[in-house]
């Protein structure tokens, strides 16, 4: 195994105070991927210079941060998404402190990194998995420490979360949340330091074990000729949506990361939380379907104008169009979430924003941004066209605060253009937190007949709307609603039909945009 030391700054390469995390990291890595080619620790005193060479070097298609750090800033922001656009993923520590109830420090609530939280895990004498519940010394009387989890104040909820029920973990449906995966966070027995013992934990022991569980599934995806899998968060998110949860993830339904701050929050409970988020990996299941999918990858880059600038987008337009920072009293109505966001003020004729994305032929992708109009007024217009067909367009807006749209379109490409068109005579719109993912097409999963009525069930994407409808003739088929159209709680739908009278009837269940 070859360790190279990568030293930045002011510093000499020699160990340090913190000598024992920087050997955590490393050890956990390779116990998790043992056959690792090599393990690239970065130095540095300055963070984003640390973050940047890790970037700029693309020499790893994992990596994992046991660090707070600052400053965070738009520097920081665009290596992020740098990572993301080049294959990147970024495993980030949670925090050890339990629940954060107000502000969640900086980066441990950031969009473009996945925040891994921590368990406490029991195995079999034979060392097989057994069971596990959220890492919390406290609510065990060991301590203050716990796995950390909350929702963000600065940051708008990704698209890859959007639509999950937030109602029994206290969740946000607005905001981001974290944390979204864990690991084994206790009973760890570290040997550093010239073969010094340590018994060590924290989500510290999690991120380098995510990077290492996603190098098996990078080196899994590339045997198969697939790319690397990239940021994660996409990925792990629509597998975990799916009806194969339970087999790729184990749901972590125990426990709680109460802290001294709080006894009321939270709590881990069956899907997603505040606590371990979609839970531990589930092995061999989760590598290779993380393996075996490349349709990850479809990443709108820059999608909250965090770089202070449109960079990843083309800009046509001849008015005021412009990014704008939530630290001007003036323009703060114009940003949703973080800090910039991007001001709309073309007048006259229609101006454009766009930006090409990769996409897979076939697959049907939400799309997602906030929308604002603060002052209203007229004439105006905004619409959103994808690979030239518009999907929504809208004409002399009222004012209007903050409003999610959603909306549902098919690749037919491996390139597709999103693009933004809008003008406004009286003002301008605000835009932010632009957002696309893959959404899995409705799958039927079972037929079933039952005293008199017809069931059928299919595989869904919680938040989304599925209208079933049904034809008796294919051939010219004239489709007709079953029912009004139901939105998805969890990741399998149903829908019954008494038995019809009809010698033949065909069915079928779209998304509704």
């Amino acid at each position: 195994m070859l360790v190279t030391n990568v030293v930045l700054d002011d510093l000499t390469n020699a160990p340090g105070p913190a000598n024992v995390e920087v050997s955590l990291d490393i050890d956990m890595a390779i116990a998790m991927a043992p056959g690792l080619a090599q393990v690239i620790v970065y130095e540095g005193s300055v963070a984003n210079d640390i973050l940047n060479r890790m970037a700029t070097d693309d020499l790893a298609a994992q990596l994992s941060s046991s660090w707070l750090y600052s400053p965070v800033n738009t520097s920081t922001e665009q290596i992020f998404q740098q990572f993301a656009a080049q294959g990147q993923a970024m495993f980030q520590a949670s925090g050890d402190s339990g629940a954060y109830t107000n502000a969640i420090p900086p980066p441990l609530d950031n969009p473009w990194l996945t925040i891994v939280g921590g368990t406490m895990l029991t195995t079999t004498n034979g060392g097989a998995w057994a069971s596990e519940t959220t890492w919390n010394r406290n609510s065990e009387g060991l301590g203050d420490h716990g796995s950390s989890g909350g929702s963000s104040t600065i940051w708008a909820i990704p698209v890859w979360q959007q639509g999950i029920n937030m109602e029994q973990n206290q969740g946000s449906a607005t905001a981001r949340n974290t944390p979204d995966v864990a690991m084994v966070a206790e009973a760890v027995w570290l040997i550093a330091s010239n073969g010094l013992s340590f018994p060590v934990g924290g989500t510290s022991v999690g991120a380098p074990l995510w990077a290492g569980f996603m190098a098996l599934a990078n080196e899994q995806a590339g045997a198969q000729g697939q790319p690397a899998i990239g940021f994660a968060c996409p990925a792990l998110y629509q597998l975990a949506r799916s009806p194969q949860y339970n087999a790729l993830f184990h749901d972590i339904t125990n426990g709680n990361n109460t802290n001294l701050a709080t006894a009321t929050e939270f709590f881990a409970t069956p899907g997603y939380d505040l606590c371990t988020g979609w839970g531990t990996p589930g092995g061999g299941n989760l590598i290779n379907s993380l393996a075996g999918n490349p349709q990850f990858d479809l990443t709108v880059l820059n999608g909250g104008f965090e770089t202070a600038s449109f960079a990843d987008w083309t800009v046509e337009a001849t008015g005021l169009v412009q990014i704008v920072g939530a630290g001007s009293s003036y323009y703060r109505n114009y940003v949703h979430s973080g800090t910039y966001a991007a001001y709309l003020g073309q007048t006259g004729a229609l101006g454009y924003l766009w930006q090409t994305l990769r996409t897979s032929p076939g697959e049907p992708c939400l799309i997602s941004f906030w929308l604002a109009n603060p002052v209203g007024g007229g004439p105006s217009e905004f619409l959103v066209s994808w690979n030239g067909s518009v999907l929504w367009d809208q004409t002399n807006l009222p004012a209007f605060a903050w409003t999610n749209i959603q909306l549902i379109a098919t690749a037919a490409t491996t390139n597709t253009e999103l693009r933004f068109g809008f003008f406004q005579d009286a003002d301008a719109f605000g835009l932010d937190d632009v957002g696309v993912t893959p959404v899995p097409a409705p799958v039927v999963q079972q037929i079933s007949e039952n005293v008199g009525n017809f069931t059928i069930s299919w595989t869904a994407w919680e938040g989304l709307e599925y209208q079933v409808q049904y034809t008796t003739e294919l051939a010219a088929p004239a489709w007709s609603n079953l029912a009004p159209p139901v939105t998805a709680t969890n990741g399998v739908m149903s829908c019954s039909d008494p038995l019809p009278a009809d010698s033949q009837r065909f069915y079928r269940i779209i998304m509704l945009p």
